[in-house]
C-alpha cells in the first residue's frame, strides 16, 4: 500500500478520534443541544470503506455520522459547526449532530431514524445506473438495522436490479443497551447476501488496511459490473449509545463487561493498532505520528472555535428549507 495513502488514513483516524473526544465533552458539559452519538472504536470503517470510494460517490450515513463525513472528505467547520445549531453549519443549525450533509463530496443524507437510510442508498444507486455516470453508492447501518425489514427489501431490490451499491453493516454487536446476539437468529449476516445472491464479505473492522481492502475490491465490481456487496465489518462500540449525563448512566444497568471493553480500548483501538504498525514496518517514525495527531488535534480546535464564535440562526427563518 502506497506511504500517501497509509498516512492520509492514520490521519483520517486520529482527526475521527479528536473530533469527537472534542463533542463529547462539549456534550457533557452541556454546550451542544440535542442527541449526539460517537464512533470511537470504529474509525476504521468509515475510513477504509471512504478512502476506497471516489469523492463524487455517494454515501448515506445514519445517526452517527461524524465519522463518515470526516472519512468522505467533508470540512470539520461546517460539521461543528451544525452540532452546535450555528447558522453556518450544513444545515444551517437545523439539523444537529444526526443529520450532517454534504453533497459536494457525496454525503447525500445522514438519518437518525433506524434503517432508513438503507433504501435511500438503493435509490442513489438507481440513479447513477439510470445516468450511467461512473457513480457508485454505499449506506452505512449497525447490526441493529440488520433486523429491520427494509434492509431485506432493499437487499432484494439491489441484486434484482444489480445496483452498483455496498452495504456496509457495522457490527458492534449493540442495539443502544441490548446485545444483537440475543435478538437476532443469525449473527453471521453476510447470510443475508448469500439468500439475495450477491456477494457478502466479514471484514476486522479495527484492522484499516484490510477493510479498505475489501472496501475496494466491492468499489471495483461495482463499478464494473454493477453489482451490490454487503460488508460486515466487526468492531468495538467505545462509549455509550450517545453521549451526555443520562447516557453515562447507562453503565449502572450493567449491560455489557467493562473489564473486557477497557482492555479492548487497548487491544482492539484502530487508530492505536495502525499507528503501532506503520511504526513497526518502518513507514513512519514516532515523531511523524506525533505531528500528524498534533495537526488533527489543532484543526479540530480551530473548527470549535469557529462554531463557537458563529451566528445563531435567525428565529424567524426557523421554517424555511424546513419540508414536513
Amino acid at each position: 500500500m502506497e506511504k500517501k495513502l497509509q498516512k492520509k488514513m492514520l490521519y483520517t483516524m486520529m482527526l475521527i478520534r479528536e473530533f469527537e473526544e472534542i463533542i463529547a465533552r462539549e456534550k457533557l458539559e452541556g454546550s451542544v443541544y440535542g442527541a449526539v452519538h460517537c464512533c470511537q472504536g470504529e474509525e476504521a470503517i468509515a475510513t477504509g470503506v471512504c478512502s476506497a470510494l471516489n469523492t463524487e460517490d455517494y454515501i448515506i450515513s445514519n445517526h452517527r455520522p461524524h465519522g463518515h463525513a470526516i472519512a468522505k472528505g467533508m470540512p470539520l467547520k461546517p460539521i461543528m459547526a451544525e452540532i452546535f445549531g450555528k447558522e453556518t453549519g450544513s444545515n444551517r443549525g437545523k439539523g444537529g449532530s444526526m443529520h450532517i450533509q454534504d453533497k459536494s463530496v457525496g454525503l447525500i443524507a445522514a438519518t437518525g431514524i433506524v434503517g432508513s437510510g438503507i433504501p435511500l442508498g438503493c435509490g442513489a444507486a438507481f440513479s447513477a445506473k439510470y445516468k450511467q455516470d461512473g457513480k457508485i453508492a454505499c449506506v452505512f447501518f449497525g447490526d441493529g438495522a440488520a433486523n429491520e425489514g427494509t434492509l431485506h427489501e432493499s437487499l432484494n431490490l439491489a441484486a434484482k436490479w444489480k445496483l452498483p451499491i455496498l452495504f456496509v453493516l457495522e457490527d458492534n454487536g449493540l442495539a443502544v443497551t441490548t446485545s444483537t446476539r440475543s435478538t437476532s437468529a443469525v449473527n453471521d449476516y453476510t447470510k443475508f447476501a448469500e439468500a439475495y445472491g450477491m456477494d457478502g464479505v466479514i471484514v476486522d473492522g479495527q484492522d484499516v488496511e484490510q477493510v479498505y481492502q475489501v472496501a475496494a475490491a466491492a468499489v471495483e465490481k461495482a463499478r464494473k459490473q454493477s453489482t451490490p456487496t454487503l460488508i460486515q465489518a466487526q468492531t468495538v462500540r467505545f462509549r455509550e449509545h450517545a453521549e451526555g449525563e443520562y447516557y453515562l448512566r447507562m453503565r449502572d444497568t450493567g449491560y455489557r463487561n467493562y473489564q473486557e471493553l477497557e482492555d479492548e480500548k487497548t487491544t482492539k483501538d484502530p487508530v492505536r493498532l495502525y499507528e503501532q504498525k506503520l511504526i513497526m514496518t518502518g513507514c513512519f517514525s514516532k515523531d511523524e505520528t506525533a505531528k500528524l495527531r498534533n495537526q488533527a488535534l489543532q484543526e479540530v480546535q480551530e473548527a470549535l472555535q469557529f462554531a463557537i464564535d458563529s451566528v445563531t440562526p435567525v428565529i424567524t427563518e426557523a421554517f424555511q428549507n424546513v419540508f414536513i
